[in-house]
């Protein structure tokens, strides 16, 4: 049986880019950090970052595995005051965060259907 991937619509890859890009910025993962979300240390985590956001740009399709792990580290940038943008996200991106949930909502609901496909 082959991989199940998926290619985001052009509107989840630009906010997925966003989210990606706001941890360039002032929110900057510690090596603690980036083992507790599956890297090998902070260095990991940045090239992760920097590559997924080329694939992303290219519209690569993404693994449940791939999509799973972005969806986990952009909320963390919606959301999180201390890692990531919090209740500046609305200052530093083009969208509010009630836009940024409908939107990781959705990326969770392709996330779920790559799961129940046989």
């Amino acid at each position: 049986m082959g991989r199940r991937v998926r290619t985001l619509d052009k509107e989840l890859r630009v906010f997925f880019s966003t989210a990606l890009g706001v941890w360039g910025g002032p929110a900057r993962a510690s090596d603690v950090f980036a083992r507790q979300h599956g890297f090998d240390d902070a260095d990991a985590f940045t090239a992760w970052r920097q590559d997924l956001m080329v694939q992303l740009e290219v519209g690569a399709a993404l693994s449940p595995t791939e999509l799973g792990r972005l969806i986990r580290i952009a909320r963390i940038a919606v959301y999180d005051d201390y890692y990531g943008a919090g209740r500046e996200w609305i200052h530093v991106t083009p969208s509010s965060q009630e836009e940024a949930e409908q939107l990781l909502q959705r990326a969770g609901t392709e996330l779920q259907a790559l799961g129940s496909q046989n």
